[in-house]
């Protein structure tokens, strides 16, 4: 949709500067700084505003689907154990027995409870990485 709406912009910016060179006077100059400033404005709205929003509303919807035991971090760093979900605060656990307030808007993102993949390995290709052999070669050589 947003590239047949930039061709159409496309194709108009050529028929308004051509118009304005046949009319006398120069009327059809004023439309392509307003043509201009309408086209930063939506590349900004795409680019900058419509993700942050996207974003946002993400960071909402995970708050709201916290529940007993899930892992978070909070705004603070701050990495515990939901141990108490209330209406207005949480009860987090940072450390056996010790229990802690906070509320729902000071986490930052909910940890999942799948495993992370290892850097180097790429589960995709299932190729089997052999590691080095320690002093094959390595060892006692000098190159100048």
């Amino acid at each position: 949709m947003h590239a047949s709406l930039l061709s159409a912009i496309a194709a108009a910016l050529p028929a308004a500067g051509s118009s304005g060179s046949t009319s006398s006077g120069g009327g059809g100059s004023s439309f392509a700084p307003l043509l201009f400033l309408v086209l930063i404005f939506l590349a900004v709205y795409l680019l900058f505003i419509r993700p942050a929003r996207n974003r946002q509303r993400a960071a909402v919807g995970a708050r709201r689907q916290v529940s007993v035991g899930d892992e978070i971090i909070t705004t603070s760093g701050l990495i515990a154990t939901v141990a108490e979900v209330g209406d207005d605060a949480l009860t987090l656990e940072i450390a056996p027995g010790v229990r802690v307030r906070y509320v729902p808007a000071a986490i930052l993102r909910v940890l999942s409870d799948e495993p992370e993949a290892e850097p180097g390995a790429d589960p995709s290709n299932h190729e089997v990485i052999e590691p080095e052999q320690p002093g094959e070669g390595t060892e006692g050589s000098t190159s100048t």
